[in-house]
């Protein structure tokens, strides 16, 4: 069994990947980087806070409100403090 820690931090994860796939073409300064969050990348990472006990609910919450910061032009708290290579390499590891 998942702890509490773990679901959110593969929430944190899929939220990030949504916001990344709702950001314009414009704003995805990040293409060039290692990792780039494709629409399989989601599935994986939806796949993943499954297993680590997300509800629907909680995926359809993460997919909204990633949507609306990107919409809103700002950045999940998820990547506050913390360097975009830092993130990536961090769901490298869970996407592998």
């Amino acid at each position: 069994m998942a702890t509490l820690a773990e679901l959110q931090r593969a929430l944190d994860m899929l939220g990030v990947a949504w916001w990344f796939q709702h950001l314009p073409d414009d704003a995805r300064h990040w293409e060039k980087r290692p990792i780039v969050f494709t629409t399989m990348a989601v599935f994986r990472l939806t796949a993943h806070a499954l297993d680590k006990g997300a509800t629907a609910a909680q995926i359809d919450d993460c997919r909204l409100y990633a949507k609306k910061l990107a919409m809103t032009g700002k950045t999940p708290l998820t990547l506050a403090g913390r360097s975009w290579d830092q993130f990536a390499y961090d769901v490298e590891e869970y996407l592998t």
